[in-house]
């Protein structure tokens, strides 16, 4: 291989033969080769197509061939229509247009991924400069700051050379997110592998957190009840707030109608109790305190 294309879906090889290989998304012929595609000499990928140069060599006392490349002009049109589609979407991101709160949400996701993984994979993050770099450095994954970072540069770009070779944010921010996710699916495959805690408790016990920071503005939060084990040994883990009555209702058959009721009342934070759970129970659930009357 003597050179390489990304595309945003698909990449394209030049071999030192003059023949191309192609891999990726093919949904409109991106990866098709043409029969017979011999002698070329440059590639390029866009985001739904792929380009071929080739030439021909012509008879000579070494068989030489002599190549000149003009740069395309780009039309005056073309770069206007590009900052004015830039600045366009810098005002979609301001506070109170359209795109800002789904760039917050972006932005919320992002954090909250960055605070699990800090938990979940701590020795990778700090030592990991790919995984590392994508959530806090230059290259990171776009959300609403890194956006308008990248509008900015390319409008900046596009007024001081009208001629230069725009870029898109699909373009930085499609296949930068692929390799995020690529790299991040490896990271939980080899901590897998070493029997470490899985992600996705992790992000569920954060989620649970959330839930009952949100849920503070009430009168009392709902409580949430999770099966443990710890050295074999099953157990429940009751999230909900200190010095709070919580009725524990247990039973051993869905068939038989009712449960058994007992109240766990003054619950410090991260007090183990036995609950009187006596014969064969299997299914629990927890309720809080009725609100106060109006």
């Amino acid at each position: 291989m003597v050179a390489i294309a990304a595309g945003a879906y698909h990449g394209l090889a030049l071999k030192a033969d003059g023949t191309v290989a192609a891999w990726g998304d093919n949904s409109l012929g991106e990866t098709n080769i043409p029969a017979g595609l011999t002698n070329v000499v440059a590639i390029a990928a866009g985001d739904d197509n792929s380009l071929f140069l080739t030439v021909t060599q012509t008879a000579g006392s070494a068989g030489s061939v002599g190549l000149v490349f003009v740069g395309a002009q780009i039309p005056v049109r073309i770069p206007n229509l590009l900052l004015g589609d830039n600045n366009y979407l810098l005002t979609q991101l301001a506070p109170g247009q359209a795109l800002y709160n789904t760039c917050l949400a972006l932005s919320g996701a992002k954090l909250l991924l960055a605070d699990v993984l800090e938990l979940g994979m701590p020795y990778t993050l700090e030592r990991d400069g790919v995984l590392h770099g994508f959530l806090y450095g230059s290259e990171s994954l776009a959300d609403n700051g890194s956006a308008n970072t990248f509008l900015q540069a390319q409008i900046t770009l596009l007024q001081a050379m009208p001629n230069a070779a725009p870029q898109a944010l699909t373009d930085v921010a499609a296949l930068r997110c692929q390799c995020f996710t690529n790299h991040l699916n490896q990271c939980l495959t080899n901590l897998a592998a070493t029997g470490q805690p899985e992600i996705m408790r992790l992000v569920g016990h954060t989620l649970r957190l959330l839930n009952l920071l949100s849920d503070m503005y009430s009168y009392v939060p709902p409580p949430a009840l999770e099966i443990w084990s710890q050295s074999n040994s099953p157990s429940l883990l009751l999230y909900g707030e200190p010095y709070v009555n919580y009725t524990l209702q247990y039973r051993g058959a869905l068939s038989v109608p009712g449960w058994t009721t007992t109240i766990i009342t003054n619950l410090l934070d991260e007090q183990t109790i036995t609950p009187p759970v006596s014969g064969p129970s299997r299914f629990y659930r927890v309720s809080g305190p009725p609100p106060p009357p109006p």
